[in-house]
């Protein structure tokens, strides 16, 4: 399986026809040739991109494939695209109007990690976390990646979090995650919606040695939420024996992080159609 995530800086004050092109004009055409859109995002501080001098809105799209040919055949402004040609025309017109707004944009492909789920374990700020999950995480059972689409994401926060790690201690760093770090704050209600591999790193001026890219995307109830799974002893708000578990993971998983940057994001509703024709 292969997720690609696209960051595109769009114009300001684009973001909802950005959206609706991609909900109307593009998703239900390119879902036919079997792809499936894995979740858009709308970041509230875009990350800084060298050739945006402009202010500026930023999406975050996460598009799931088969493989690198799946990928290639879905592509309709490429020579190796595998479809009808009315299907083609169909994507291709409304990839022609969402790049009107969009500024830059780049793509990771990236290997998704199996995330196991657990807890929740005690409530958050009185909020019952099974009612939470009942409501927002309607999860499926396909590789670890959860459905972002059909469910209700309102008043919800997704940090994704790129991670430039020592090259070669990916294993390690996964580990310490699902073992150490990730129990601890779904016990706090708080949700591993995907772990990546991204195959190549996105430079970096403060990484100047060889590393690997980890992308994690967390879902929150809000940014008190946020604040509340940090295992400091002032914002933590589980107990002191969860807390204690948590911040030896955190070490642990710092000393092999060479440079960590947060998106802080909402998710927009994703519908769920094709795919309408079977890929290979």
């Amino acid at each position: 399986m292969l997720v690609v995530m696209r960051r595109l800086w769009i114009r300001t004050g684009t973001f909802d026809e950005f959206a609706r092109i991609s909900r109307e004009q593009i998703w239900p055409n390119a879902e036919a040739a079997g792809l499936r859109i894995f979740g858009l995002f709308r970041a509230h501080d875009p990350d800084p991109h060298p050739s945006v001098g402009e202010p500026c809105d930023m999406a975050v799209l996460f598009t799931q494939y088969t493989d690198r040919a799946h990928s290639a055949a879905t592509q309709a402004d490429s020579d190796n695209f595998r479809g009808p040609a009315e299907l083609r025309q169909r994507i291709f017109s409304g990839i022609e109007r969402r790049r009107q707004l969009t500024l830059a944009v780049d793509q990771t492909p990236m290997t998704p990690v199996h995330v196991p789920i657990g807890g929740p374990f005690f409530q958050f700020d009185h909020r019952d976390p099974s009612a939470f999950d009942a409501e927002s995480m309607q999860l499926t059972a396909s590789d670890g990646l959860e459905d972002w689409g059909q469910t209700a994401l309102a008043s919800t926060l997704v940090v994704i979090r790129r991670f430039w790690i020592r090259h070669g201690e990916f294993e390690a760093f996964e580990r310490l995650s699902r073992e150490e770090i990730w129990p601890p704050i779904e016990s706090a209600g708080a949700r591993i919606r995907g772990m990546f591999r991204a195959e190549s790193p996105h430079p970096n001026d403060a990484v100047n040695e060889p590393c690997d890219m980890v992308v994690l995307c967390t879902q929150y109830v809000d940014r008190a939420h946020w604040q509340a799974t940090r295992p400091r002893p002032e914002t933590w708000k589980g107990p002191e024996d969860v807390r204690q578990q948590l911040a030896a993971g955190a070490r642990a998983r710092h000393r092999l992080t060479l440079a960590t940057q947060p998106t802080f994001s909402e998710p927009a509703h994703v519908p769920i159609g094709g795919p309408f024709r079977t890929w290979q």
